[in-house]
């Protein structure tokens, strides 16, 4: 293809992404030229480009630090804190945008926004590498945002049978459960507050219960095979504080059994340094989400252009440029 493909990163603060990096490294296996772009912008500016037919036109407050993008994109991933707004906008969706209800993939079609969700592609991708594609039976969520909930739809993918979610704000944490209810009803799933586990919630049948103190130390949780976190990055200290407060209702390190796995969704050196310190101290096995960032980057590429890319190819060539 001699024309170029003008793709690019919709979000707010991702000058650390290495989505461009990746999406050229798809380019040039797929032999498409492509020419990827970071739109930081603003909520008022993401609002007027999802309004539109992928023209950064009519973004009212273009600068000059700005003046490199294209005037037109034929698809954008979206991320953090769009992902939820992204899914609002688009006059079509896909099943697996309507299921997750986020969106983190999009491109315009006759004048109108269609968007799509690969995360639990590249969680699903990630876990097939890790091995834990053939199943695990307890895990612990933290976070309740777009990238959690794919965390959680693959997670029912492998039949798991039960989920902890974990996270500060109640209202989201519930409607967490309640999506759990809709998408797979057979899953045990349970919400902690981060700040306070005495407050608690669980799914029974399709219903959410708020658990008082005299059941909620009636509860027996099991040791969990593996514990991801969705969440903005955290120091070590938080994280170290997160498990004391934590550890009456799941045990030392989130209840994670021997031999089990942390994963972190967040990359990179700075992003990851917390939980990657607490996971050294705690002696777990501990995964950043550079696999998920591939597998998702990967399944955007094919949904844009009908290529499929190798993972592996892929994934060695990424890890060669981050040397």
């Amino acid at each position: 293809m001699n024309q170029t493909l003008h793709l690019g990163l919709l979000g707010r603060d991702i000058q650390h992404s290495l989505s461009p990096s990746l999406q050229s490294i798809n380019g040039e296996l797929a032999r498409i030229n492509i020419k990827y772009s970071l739109l930081d912008l603003s909520l008022r500016e993401t609002e007027s480009l999802l309004a539109s037919n992928g023209e950064v036109g009519s973004i009212l407050a273009l600068d000059v630090a700005r003046s490199e993008l294209h005037p037109i994109y034929h698809g954008l991933n979206v991320t953090t804190p769009y992902k939820e707004r992204a899914y609002r906008a688009a006059l079509e969706l896909t099943p697996q945008a309507q299921t997750l209800k986020a969106v983190n993939t999009i491109r315009w079609r006759d004048g109108h926004l269609i968007g799509h969700n690969t995360d639990s592609d590249g969680v699903l991708m990630s876990f097939g590498e890790l091995g834990l594609d053939q199943g695990c039976e307890r895990a612990v969520v933290f976070g309740t945002g777009g990238a959690s909930r794919a965390v959680a739809y693959a997670l029912a993918k492998i039949r798991c049978q039960s989920i902890i979610w974990i996270s500060r704000d109640r209202e989201r944490g519930e409607h967490c459960l309640e999506w759990c209810a809709s998408v797979s009803p057979r899953l045990q799933v349970a919400w902690i507050c981060a700040d306070d586990p005495d407050i608690m919630s669980v799914l029974r049948g399709s219903t959410v219960v708020r658990l008082n103190r005299e059941e909620i130390r009636a509860l027996e949780w099991g040791s969990v095979e593996v514990v991801i976190s969705g969440a903005p990055p955290l120091s070590k200290d938080q994280w170290a504080t997160l498990e004391e407060r934590l550890s009456p209702s799941l045990g030392r390190r989130f209840g994670l059994q021997e031999g089990g796995g942390l994963i972190d969704l967040n990359y990179g050196e700075d992003r990851t340094f917390g939980l990657r310190s607490h996971a050294q101290k705690t002696l777990c096995h501990y995964e950043d989400g550079l696999r998920m960032l591939v597998g998702q980057g990967i399944s955007s590429f094919q949904w844009w252009t009908g290529v499929k890319i190798d993972f592996k190819s892929a994934w060695s060539s990424l890890c060669e440029v981050i040397k």
